[in-house]
């Protein structure tokens, strides 16, 4: 889990190179599907035209965490933020105009709310489906390893994974992610 992609790359299974298969916009995804919507896939949910992707997804991240837009920018953000200029994020963009963005672009961002539909419930219900899709996998006798939104799985499972995740996000939620 804490390891960077670029070390993840490194895994083998039975010897053999391995491929990560990533839900796109998990999260993200599941919210609009308990709010009984579908989320675009394109444009990218998370870029904004003049906003960095990272920043983007960075705000999105934080306001499920706290169930609400933040206030101030994530302190994690505001670390792996680099200006040419040398300028401090807040300076570059205030988080308050990225939020109110995000707002127009995802209205169900607004259905968010702490400790009853935030990060710990988008978090269990995924979680649901990737253990059903790992189960599913196994019984198979594809082994896979979990990494946040995303399974390691031997290259030439790669197609039975991303099948197994679509079809438990379907079952579960009633939607097909996205899966590369």
């Amino acid at each position: 889990q804490t390891k960077p992609k670029a070390e993840r790359r490194n895994i083998t299974i039975d010897g053999q190179p391995t491929v990560e298969v990533d839900v796109k916009a998990s999260h993200l995804s599941i919210l609009y599907a308990v709010n009984g919507q579908t989320m675009r896939y394109k444009p990218d949910p998370y870029t904004m035209k003049g906003v960095p992707r990272d920043l983007v997804k960075g705000v999105v991240v934080a306001w499920m965490g706290a169930g609400k837009a933040p206030a101030k920018w994530p302190k994690r953000v505001i670390k792996e933020y680099h200006d040419p200029k040398g300028r401090k994020l807040g300076q570059v963009y205030r988080v308050k105009d990225v939020a109110d963005a995000l707002l127009a672009r995802h209205p169900v961002l607004a259905s968010l709310e702490k400790d009853v539909m935030d990060w710990a419930n988008l978090q269990f219900l995924e979680a649901e489906c990737f253990l059903r899709a790992m189960e599913t996998l196994h019984a198979g006798g594809v082994p896979s390893l979990p990494v946040h939104d995303s399974l390691i799985v031997r290259g030439e499972d790669a197609e039975a994974a991303k099948e197994a995740l679509q079809r438990e996000y379907h079952r579960q939620l009633g939607f097909l992610p996205v899966v590369v």
